[in-house]
């Protein structure tokens, strides 16, 4: 393939490709928007109407309480349709070895969008555990499971690797 092509094909795939990412303390923002430097792609930031608190505690006696009454966050900034994509790159902090509640709540709700598109994870902790993006991939794959679910990519928090952010970019955008 020509140089020219490869260019082509890269911006083809760039368009195919959407970043849908939750931050709670921004270091999820960070890598989102280090990712799309990288690749080019849309980048959608949603955020649950009712702000979580920062307290680590609090948090998860909310998530309890709503995942024990199946209650999801109400939404903000989801787009109406993935239609135009066939890759989504989906971003959110690890909570208690664990995709955010917010993000659950997104693939839980677009689950029929979401359908046959290929799901690239990407999360930021305080430890780069395995076995997190691993649980992570598991819990994606039950709520959206009509989707190809990629293994994904975990940084701790104060990573600022940007060769393993261009190699997995490489892969989950431009390769497949």
């Amino acid at each position: 393939m020509s140089e020219g092509n490869a260019a082509v094909k890269h911006r083809s795939a760039a368009k195919r490709t959407v970043i849908i990412f939750y931050s709670q303390t921004n270091n999820t923002t960070r890598l989102a928007h280090k990712i799309h430097r990288e690749s080019g792609v849309d980048v959608i930031r949603i955020k649950p109407q009712k702000a979580y608190p920062s307290d680590g505690d609090a948090i998860n006696a909310r998530v309890r309480r709503e995942h024990k009454s199946n209650q999801y966050d109400q939404l903000l900034n989801v787009p109406s349709s993935f239609k135009k994509y066939d890759r989504v790159l989906v971003g959110f902090p690890i909570w208690s070895n664990d995709v955010a509640y917010p993000i659950q709540s997104f693939l839980s709700q677009n689950q029929s969008k979401l359908a046959g598109k290929r799901i690239e994870p990407f999360s930021t902790s305080a430890s780069a555990d395995s076995s997190a993006i691993k649980q992570s991939v598991r819990t994606i794959k039950l709520l959206v499971p009509d989707a190809h679910v990629e293994k994904g990519l975990n940084l701790t928090s104060g990573d600022t690797n940007t060769k393993k952010v261009k190699d997995w970019v490489k892969t989950a955008v431009f390769k497949r």
